[in-house]
């Protein structure tokens, strides 16, 4: 058991799905809908969306090949990031869900990242990628980020158009990914 924690596969990625879709099945259906609703993205938006699930769905697969590092410094450092990911992902699913649906979200962990569910999934990524040393999932990690930021800066002329100075006056005060970036 202690040989399978210590240099076991990168099994992650599984825990990664499912804690990225597990607060799915209990939210309300409404809320569900407002999350996967990408209806006001451009043709080249959705492409890039298609492109970034590619890339998440490697992110659950290769791992399962990969063994984990042998180093526990590494290891110890790789658990703190996907732990953070993990627990700020459901942390902002509940602040998502639990928002009006007709308003900015503002509280929880919307009120240090605009993109909180984006920058906490980036975290479990982050730690999947120390945690395996693998420069395939780095490269891919990179990719996600500079996808998906395409597909964040649609959504904010979204959010503009649809909650006006609201978003505006939220958007200036709040980073877009964490701190002051």
């Amino acid at each position: 058991m202690m040989t399978y924690f210590k240099t076991g596969y990168c099994w992650l990625g599984l825990l990664l799905l499912l804690v990225s879709y597990l607060p799915l099945l209990f939210a309300d259906k409404a809320a569900v809908k407002r999350l996967i609703n990408f209806s006001f993205i451009s043709k080249k938006g959705k492409w890039i969306s298609f492109v970034i699930s590619l890339c998440y769905i490697a992110f659950i697969l290769i791992p399962f090949f990969i063994k984990r590092t042998d180093s526990i410094i590494i290891s110890i450092i790789g658990y703190i990031l996907f732990g953070f990911g993990v627990v700020c992902t459901l942390v902002g699913y509940g602040n998502y869900f639990s928002s009006k649906p007709d308003e900015t979200i503002t509280k929880g962990l919307y009120r240090f990242s605009r993109n909180a569910i984006y920058v906490s999934t980036l975290f479990m990524m982050a730690g999947e990628v120390v945690l395996c040393r693998s420069l395939v999932l780095g490269v891919l990690l990179a990719v996600h980020i500079v996808l998906q930021h395409y597909v964040i800066l649609e959504e904010e002329r979204f959010c503009e158009q649809t909650y006006g100075e609201s978003y505006l006056a939220y958007k200036k005060r709040t980073p877009r990914y964490f701190l002051f970036f």
